[in-house]
């Protein structure tokens, strides 16, 4: 989310690496995650914004434009299909596939639950669509403090936007 904020600590870094996603330097994976987050952070600053930006655009507006921009942003989406049971002593419970993916890693990826999402997601795209997701980028201090037991879970290394703008020489 930084990328579109200049207030950021990390913008001009983000800011990097979605032109290289975006002139397809780098192929950008992202879970479908990210569209209810995008929107989500776009409603709780959508206040701090200045008065004069309030009376031109609606929550919906900024909503809207956020997702229009990650739709620009040439990601692949990455979405779990399906349903899965989960079988259980007492009986059984239905629930999405990506939740299914999530439970299974949560044993060794002691996460937050949207975090294990992603992680899901990641992890279902290498597995299951073939997608070969070498790095997994965050600035998510939870996913980077734990980064040796993920990489070792997933395969994945767990980086920094500026990680990879110092290692691809974006």
């Amino acid at each position: 989310m930084a990328r579109w904020s200049p207030e950021e600590p990390h913008y001009t870094t983000a800011k990097k690496v979605f032109r290289a996603v975006g002139d397809l330097t780098v192929e950008g994976w992202t879970s479908v995650l990210t569209t209810l987050e995008a929107s989500a952070v776009a409603v709780r600053q959508w206040g701090q914004l200045p008065e004069e930006f309030r009376a031109r655009w609606s929550r919906a507006d900024v909503v809207a434009e956020n997702l229009s921009r990650l739709w620009r942003a040439s990601l692949r989406w990455i979405q779990v299909p399906g349903d899965i049971t989960l079988e259980l002593t007492q009986g059984e419970i239905r629930m999405p596939a990506v939740f299914g993916e999530a439970i299974g890693l949560c044993p060794e990826a002691p996460l937050k639950t949207l975090d294990l999402l992603h992680l899901a997601a990641a992890t279902y795209a290498n597995r299951v669509l073939e997608a070969n997701l070498q790095r997994f980028i965050t600035l998510d201090q939870d996913f980077l403090r734990l980064k040796g037991e993920l990489a070792g879970l997933t395969g994945m290394t767990f980086e920094t936007p500026m990680d990879l703008v110092r290692a691809l020489n974006l």
